[in-house]
C-alpha cells in the first residue's frame, strides 16, 4: 500500500493529504518496485543480476536527492516534464531517424499531453552529428534547461552503446550538470549491452511514432514513469608512445574530430594521451582485434552486423591474431582494500583482459556471473555486480577463442561457456597526495602496465595493441600505461520492462 510520498527535504506526507491524482501518479512510480520482485523470481534467488536488481531498488530510495527526484513508491509532484531525445541517425539502419523525422533535430518543442489529467511533455530531439564536438546546440540547449529546471530532465539516447558514451561526452564538454539529468537508452545498436542491464531490452520499440503519436506517448509515459537508479562513470586514460589510430571508412587514421571526440592530446617526446567516459566496459586483446575488423566492415542490419563479426573474429583469431595481453602487459594493480594496492599476473596466460561496470556483454553474454575466480582469488567466488556500487568486475581470458565462446553464448547456448577467470572486484578512484593517503585512505585507480617495447612480444612492426570501450574499437601503438579512474556518479532510468509494461498501459494515471 500507499503510505506517503518522499519530498525533496526527506520528509513524508500522509497518503490522506494527498490528493487522488498525486496517490494515482504514486502508484504507477511503485510499479518498478513491486515488480522487481516478481521479475526477479524469474531470474532465481541466487542470480547475481536479480541481485543487483533487488539492490539497484532499495540503495535508491535511502539515498536522498537535492531535485525532485522520482523514487520507489514515489512520484514529483511535476505536471509538465521536459524530455529531449538525442539520436544517431544512421542507429538501427537509420530507423533511429524517425524520431528526427518526426520531432525535427533543431530542439524545437513539442507539447505531449500524456492524459486527461494536465500531464505534459516538452518534447525536444536532436541529431547527435549536428555541431563540433563540445559546441553541439542540443547540448548547449540541454545546459541551459538543466539550470532553470527544477526537476530532472530526461535525456533519451537512441542509438547504440557508444551512442550513449558519446552523448555523455558531450554533456561534459557543454558543461551540463550530471546531476540534473538522468539518461535513459532506446537500443538501436548491435550489442545494446546498455539497455539489456538498466531493463529497455536488447530491441527498440516495433513502433516509434504511430498514428497521432499513440506510441510515442506510451514510451513517454515509460520514460517518465521508470526508476530512478544511480550509475557509476568510469574514465579510462590512456597513453602510447606511437598514437592512436580509429576506423574511418574502412581505413585506421587518426583526424582532427577523433582529437576532440576521444580526448586525445600530444604529451612530451612525441607520445599521445587519450582521457574519455566509460559507460559499459573496457577490455584489450585479441577479440578487440576481431572487433576492429568488424568496424571495418559494418553493414546497415543487425543481422548482417553479427554474422560479420562473427565471421571477423574467426579470421582475425586463427589467421591474424593479435598479440597475447600476457606478452604485452606488465602488471595489473588495483585496490583491494582503503590500505593496499596489489598487483597480479594476471593468472597465467591472457588473450583477452575485460573490465566491467554493467552485467551485461557483447550482446547478452554475462561473463562475471559465469566465470570463475582465478587460483588464489577464492574470496571472489560468491562476489556478484552490482550498479552504483562504485567497483569494477575484471574477468581474463586465456585464449581469444574462450572469449569468443562467451560472446557466442548471447546468442545461443554453446558448450564451452564460462571460461573466463575472475581477476578482481574493486574499486578505482583517483590518485591522491601522499600526504592525502596518509591521512585518509582512498582506493587507488586500476592500472595496467606494459612492457617496453623491447620486452613486449608484439605482431606486428609499429607495435599495434587493440583496445575498445564501449564497443568503441582502436587501436594504441606501443601503449606504455592504462589507467581506469571512477570518474562521477549520474542517475539513469531503470525499467522493468518485462513485468510493469502492461501494467504501465493500463494505469489511468492522470
Amino acid at each position: 500500500g500507499l503510505s506517503g510520498v518522499v519530498q525533496p527535504g526527506g520528509d513524508s506526507l500522509g497518503a490522506e493529504s494527498l490528493s487522488e491524482e498525486a496517490c494515482d501518479e504514486a502508484r504507477v512510480g511503485s510499479l518498478g518496485a513491486r515488480h522487481t520482485v516478481e521479475f526477479c523470481g524469474l531470474l532465481g534467488a541466487k542470480s547475481p543480476l536479480a541481485a543487483g536488481m533487488m539492490d539497484v531498488g532499495t540503495s535508491f530510495a535511502s539515498s536522498p536527492k537535492s531535485l525532485k527526484t522520482p523514487v520507489a513508491g514515489a512520484v514529483a509532484c511535476t505536471k509538465c516534464f521536459q524530455v529531449c531525445i538525442f539520436v544517431n541517425r544512421s542507429s538501427g539502419g537509420g530507423r533511429a531517424g524517425e524520431y528526427l523525422a518526426a520531432l525535427g533535430s533543431d530542439g524545437r518543442c513539442s507539447k505531449i499531453q500524456l492524459g486527461n489529467g494536465g500531464l505534459e511533455a516538452d518534447l525536444r530531439a536532436f541529431d547527435m552529428r549536428d555541431g563540433k564536438p563540445g559546441q553541439k546546440p542540443g547540448f548547449l540547449l540541454l545546459k541551459s534547461m538543466c539550470e532553470e529546471a527544477e526537476s530532472l530532465v530526461h535525456v533519451m539516447v537512441a542509438g547504440g552503446d557508444g551512442t550513449v558514451m558519446w552523448a555523455i561526452s558531450e554533456m561534459v564538454a557543454a558543461g551540463v550538470d550530471l546531476i540534473k539529468v538522468v539518461v535513459g537508452h532506446i537500443p538501436f545498436g548491435t550489442g545494446n549491452d546498455f539497455s539489456r542491464s538498466t531493463g529497455w531490452g536488447a530491441m527498440p520499440p516495433a513502433e516509434l511514432i504511430g498514428v497521432n503519436w499513440q506510441f510515442l506517448r506510451r514510451d513517454i509515459r515509460r520514460w517518465i514513469f521508470s526508476d530512478v537508479v544511480d550509475f557509476d562513470l568510469w574514465e579510462v586514460d590512456v597513453i602510447a608512445s606511437g598514437g592512436f589510430a580509429f576506423i574511418h571508412d574502412g581505413h585506421r587514421g587518426l583526424t582532427e574530430s577523433d582529437k576532440a571526440q576521444h580526448g586525445l592530446q600530444q604529451l612530451d617526446e612525441g607520445r599521445w594521451q587519450m582521457k574519455k567516459p566509460m559507460v559499459n566496459y573496457f577490455s584489450l586483446g585479441q577479440c578487440c582485434r576481431a572487433g576492429l575488423g568488424f568496424e571495418k566492415r559494418r553493414t546497415g542490419s543487425r543481422l548482417g552486423n553479427n554474422l560479420r563479426y562473427g565471421y571477423e573474429g574467426l579470421k582475425k583469431l586463427t589467421l591474424r591474431p593479435a598479440p597475447l595481453v600476457s606478452d604485452v602487459v606488465e602488471e595489473l594493480c588495483f585496490s583491494t582494500s582503503r590500505e593496499e594496492v596489489r598487483s597480479t599476473n594476471l593468472g597465467g596466460q591472457s588473450a583477452e583482459l575485460l573490465f566491467l561496470n554493467v552485467p551485461s556483454f557483447a550482446g547478452g553474454a554475462y561473463p562475471w556471473e559465469w566465470s570463475k575466480p582465478a587460483s588464489g582469488s577464492d574470496e571472489l567466488k560468491d562476489s556478484c555486480q552490482f550498479l552504483g556500487d562504485g567497483r569494477l568486475e575484471v574477468v581474463s581470458y586465456s585464449s581469444g577463442f574462450r572469449a569468443g565462446l562467451d560472446a557466442a553464448n548471447s546468442k545461443m547456448w554453446t558448450p564451452g561457456r564460462g571460461a573466463g577467470r575472475r581477476i578482481a572486484s574493486a574499486e578505482g578512484s583517483r590518485y591522491l597526495p601522499c600526504c592525502c593517503l596518509r591521512a585518509a585512505p582512498s582506493p587507488r585507480p586500476f592500472r595496467i602496465g606494459f612492457k617496453s617495447p623491447q620486452e613486449a612480444r608484439y605482431r606486428s612492426r609499429d607495435g599495434r595493441v587493440y583496445f575498445q570501450v564501449d564497443g568503441e574499437y582502436f587501436v594504441a601503438h606501443c601503449p606504455e600505461q592504462v589507467m581506469i579512474r571512477h570518474w562521477r556518479p549520474a542517475c539513469l532510468l531503470f525499467f522493468f520492462f518485462g513485468a510493469s509494461d502492461e501494467s504501465v498501459e493500463s494505469l489511468d494515471f492522470c
